[in-house]
C-alpha cells in the first residue's frame, strides 16, 4: 500500500495542489484491491461526508486515468452502482 501512495504523489506532485494530492491518496487508500470494490457511497462515509461529489468524480476519474484505480457498473432494479478497486 505504501508503494501505491508514493507512486500516486509522485506522478501528481507538479499537476494538482497539496488538498487535491490528498484527496486522490485518501481515495486511493480506502479502495480495496480488486476484486473487492467500494462504491461512491463507501468512498464518501470514509471521508466521513466531507468531501464534494465534484472532488470525488475528479479524483475517481484521475485514478482511473491513470490506471491506479478501475470501475465496473453493477446494474440492478434502480440506478446502476459504480464500484471501484485499486489496482497494485
Amino acid at each position: 500500500m505504501k508503494k501505491i501512495i508514493f507512486k500516486t504523489l509522485f506522478i501528481y506532485r507538479d499537476d494538482f495542489d497539496s488538498r487535491a494530492i490528498m484527496e486522490l491518496v485518501t481515495i486511493l487508500a480506502a479502495l480495496p484491491s480488486a476484486p473487492g470494490a467500494a462504491s461512491r457511497t463507501d468512498i464518501h462515509r470514509s471521508f466521513k461526508g466531507h468531501l464534494s461529489s465534484e472532488a470525488m468524480a475528479r479524483a475517481l476519474t484521475e485514478l482511473k486515468r491513470k490506471h491506479l484505480a478501475t470501475c465496473r457498473t453493477e446494474k440492478n432494479t434502480g440506478a446502476a452502482k459504480e464500484l471501484w478497486s485499486r489496482h497494485e
